[in-house]
């Protein structure tokens, strides 16, 4: 589960623009308690998760603004599945590999071609061995 700070800090980033009418991502979902703070915050969120009973249990959450894709993004990429979407924040917990975080980022900063700004992104439980 993430961190209380990281929680207050996200908050405290974006209660300062207009997350109501933005879109956040979220790849990897974990517990969904990231996911139930997101829902509150923004406008959108787009759920993406592989593990079939960790996505069956945050739908249960019912946010009516939380969409949520089953898909593995070493397969075709999630941004492909939010073509019209312009994130402003992206939450990364997938898969904790230095290539799949890269690859997630890259996809992440993809989203620029819909908006001149890029996403903030955050990294959750991100660590190079040794």
């Amino acid at each position: 589960s993430t961190s209380l700070k990281l929680k207050m800090d996200l908050i405290e980033i974006f209660a300062k623009g207009k997350p109501e009418l933005q879109t956040a991502v979220e790849v990897g979902l974990g517990s969904s308690s990231n996911t139930v703070l997101l829902a509150a915050m923004f406008c959108k969120v787009l759920a993406i998760e592989y593990y079939l009973p960790v996505l069956e249990r945050a739908i249960t959450q019912r946010a009516r603004n939380v969409f949520h894709l089953h898909m593995n993004s070493h397969g075709e990429p999630w941004r492909t599945f939010a073509q019209s979407e312009c994130p402003s924040f992206v939450f990364i917990d997938g898969e904790h590999t230095f290539s799949a975080v890269k690859r997630e980022i890259a996809q992440a900063l993809d989203a620029t071609t819909c908006s001149p700004f890029p996403p903030a992104i955050a990294l959750h439980d991100y660590f190079l061995p040794g």
